[in-house]
């Protein structure tokens, strides 16, 4: 639905790009990036990132979500017990480490053994055999792991660990504020805490966006000319999270249900789980697709951009000029600013309110035309209809 209004100021953004021949190949940006897709979304989220797969009773109404928000009970701080200190076998302070502790505690025998078989060092028998770092490979910043009191050990990447156990826990479970005795034996608080997270081992998740497998420290993943992730698995599986995704969840969850969930905090194939306590958003402005392309520096492939500003009154009709253009290439014109105006586009000739090739018609300032030059037109003329009176 329309709106009146007595008077408003736009400013017009536009661009004619010229269309490439196919040597262009996965280097020029796909046609979303610049006209936006369905519904004006440039990258919409789809099978494997929708915010449904995590709640199907969530709130998309940007007006209604939070500008901040944060856990009601805070996740609490943790090491992840990398494997390559054998898990919670690591004697992280004096005395015995949490595990050997749980054994004398509950006499149960063999804890470290099995801890280090299925958590630590001694699951990855199949690795790289050492004595030093630097028969290990520094890259992918594998260490050489030894067991307590081992002269021999296995190259193991040090990111690996139970962040995935810590990080359920720490939002399950209140935090552990004191040392508790039992059975003679004193756990202290970090036991407590690697004896909780390991519990959580095997923690069921649901969980969106798809897993890339590939490490940039290798060098394992390809990048378009914009910086953007096209390889390692394919174009998708490194380059999700939808950013709309990530916001629907944020917003709903810490903004209105004070509940934390857990998110990987790096991109490619090491994975870093971390409970999330809180947020804030400085800003919220609506850009067009050319303002947000402009913003990370990407400019229009092989065609000119131009740029108009103007203002009309409601009622009046104002013609902001022609441009020049080449029949079978794109014609992309954006128009924000403020108040209600109607974006008008013809070719050959100046629009009117009642001849136009392209007439958005969308309530408010923001309004986007995106067209195939036809054959035998040179020039685009644009205008605006001020609405109201």
């Amino acid at each position: 639905m329309k709106h009146n209004l007595a008077a408003f100021a736009l400013g017009l953004s536009l661009v004619g790009a010229c269309a490439l021949d196919g040597s262009g190949g996965d280097d020029k940006p796909e046609e979303s990036d610049v006209k936006g897709g369905v519904d004006g979304k440039a990258e919409a989220w789809g099978s494997s990132d929708n915010p449904a797969l995590f709640n199907t009773n969530l709130e998309y109404r940007v007006a209604e979500l939070p500008r901040q928000g944060a856990a009601t009970n805070t996740p609490w701080a943790s090491s992840y017990w990398p494997v390559y200190q054998d898990s919670i076998n690591f004697k992280w302070g004096a005395g015995d480490p949490a595990s050997t502790k749980y054994g004398k505690a509950f006499g149960v025998t063999g804890i470290e053994n099995a801890v280090s078989q299925y958590h630590g060092i001694d699951a990855q028998a199949g690795r790289t055999a050492c004595t030093q770092d630097s028969q290990c490979n520094a890259a992918i910043g594998e260490s050489c792991s030894k067991r307590a009191g081992a002269t021999n050990g296995r190259c193991i990447p040090t990111w690996w660990g139970i962040c995935h156990a810590w990080a359920p826990a720490a939002i399950l479970l209140p935090e552990p504020k004191k040392a508790v005795t039992y059975n003679g034996v004193e756990f202290r608080v970090n036991d407590i805490k690697a004896l909780m997270t390991l519990v959580h081992d095997r923690t069921e998740s649901r969980f969106v966006s798809l897993r890339c497998n590939a490490l940039d420290s290798e060098q394992a993943i390809s990048f378009d000319k914009y910086g953007r992730p096209n390889g390692g698995g394919s174009p998708t599986t490194c380059r999700d999270t939808n950013p709309g995704t990530f916001h629907v969840l944020m917003t709903n969850y810490l903004g209105k249900q004070g509940e934390s969930f857990v998110y990987d905090r790096t991109w490619d194939g090491e994975v870093w789980n971390q409970p999330l306590r809180g947020y804030r958003i400085t800003e919220m402005t609506e850009i067009s697709a050319l303002e947000a392309n402009k913003a990370i520096g990407v400019t229009v492939e092989g065609g000119t951009t131009v740029e108009r500003t103007g203002s009309a009154t409601g009622g009046a009709f104002t013609q902001v000029g022609s441009f020049p253009v080449t029949a079978g290439s794109n014609l992309t014109i954006v128009m924000t600013g403020t108040g209600d105006p109607d974006l008008h586009v013809k070719f050959g000739s100046a629009p009117t309110t009642a001849a136009y090739d392209c007439r958005p018609y969308e309530s408010g300032a923001a309004e986007t035309c995106n067209l195939t030059v036809p054959a035998g037109a040179t020039q685009a003329f644009a205008g605006v209809a001020g609405y109201g009176t």
